[in-house]
């Protein structure tokens, strides 16, 4: 066990008064169902899903305050509290409404390939069922369909409040111009218009640029190390740590620069008895393809602090300080960076 007046001990992890206890860590409570990683005093972990239960997690504590005890860490005793593990956001995904089904095939495998969700339809009336049961977050929209005419898609989504917002992507080949593509904007609300045969090159750039517009995140990994990411979760949580460690190694090979696949890794190989170096440099990697990382920032200032590494520890600590998530975490890194230089 660590030293009882050893304030150097104290880890903010972001929530709770520090100030009660030099030798508690204070979880972060996670309010979604994000899948986390808590471990005990004992080293042991415990995958806890939070979406069924209290956000309260019984530890130590001198009061109601979850905290947990800190530790000596080192390759068989891993001391942590509350990481997470499964950060991935949302696919992005775009309906193509091709009839051409050589094309609209070629176009999926292009936005598969960018890490891009694709619904196909080939026909009006499913396109249109399509986007009330899902509505996409973009729509490439052939002009010249079955059942329905694109026109009247286009029309009868952007008079909708509900789908207006649903970029589309008008594609023909009997429609030609400037001037149908101005009268397109216009009068239908589309916001691209693209004549056959057009490049690749020309559709990916208008996808991209209405797709991920600012404040809309590209995707951080190509969709099969997506893939891999989601069936390395699987064997996590079914406690297969091997196994789950496999995919997501594979899939940096696949992505090797995807900074959230280096990050989830480095939380696997700390579960690991014998691999903590490992994990350190699973997070260096992270850091250096997202130097803003803050999970993995934290992680490594944790993990040279228990180590040794009392300056290298300082320079994450402050490098995590200038993303710090909210003003309290803030707070108690600036604290911790104080009492750790000064003492």
């Amino acid at each position: 066990m660590a030293d009882e007046t050893d304030k150097s001990n104290v880890v903010p992890a972001g929530v709770g008064d520090r100030s009660k206890d030099d030798q508690l860590v204070y979880d972060e409570i996670v309010r979604t169902s994000e899948i986390a990683i808590e471990t005990s005093d004992s080293g042991e972990g415990i995958v806890v899903d939070l979406d069924d239960r209290d956000t309260d997690i019984p530890v130590d504590s001198t009061d109601s305050i979850p905290a947990v005890r800190l530790d000596v860490l080192d390759e068989s005793d891993i001391v942590e509290d509350i990481v997470e593990l499964d950060a991935a956001e949302p696919l992005r995904s775009v309906l193509v409404v091709e009839d051409d089904d050589d094309l609209r095939r070629l176009i999926a495998r292009l936005l598969n390939g960018k890490g891009i969700e694709v619904v196909e339809a080939r026909r009006g009336l499913e396109a249109l069922n399509i986007v009330r049961s899902e509505p996409p977050d973009l729509i490439i929209l052939d002009a010249m369909l079955p059942e329905v005419h694109g026109f009247d898609i286009a029309q009868k989504l952007k008079s909708s409040e509900r789908y207006a917002s649903i970029p589309i992507v008008m594609i023909s080949s009997l429609y030609r111009g400037w001037r149908i593509a101005r009268d397109l904007r216009e009068s239908y609300g589309i916001e691209a218009f693209l004549e056959k045969p057009f490049k690749i090159t020309e559709l990916w750039a208008t996808v991209e640029r209405l797709v991920f517009s600012p404040g809309r995140d590209k995707p951080s990994l190509s969709s099969s190390a997506e893939q891999l990411s989601r069936e390395g979760m699987k064997r996590f949580q079914s406690g297969d740590l091997d196994g789950a460690i496999g995919c997501f190694e594979e899939g940096l090979r696949v992505d090797p620069n995807a900074a959230k696949l280096h990050f989830q890794l480095g939380v696997l190989y700390l579960k690991k008895k014998g691999m903590v170096y490992q994990a350190m440099q699973a997070f260096e990697e992270a850091v250096a393809l997202e130097p803003e990382h803050f999970m993995a920032l934290r992680s490594l200032a944790i993990l040279y602090q228990r180590k040794g590494f009392r300056n290298k520890a300082i320079d994450m600590w402050e490098r995590a300080l200038q993303c710090s998530p909210d003003e309290e975490t803030r707070a108690q890194i600036e604290d911790h960076v104080v009492r750790l230089i000064t003492g």
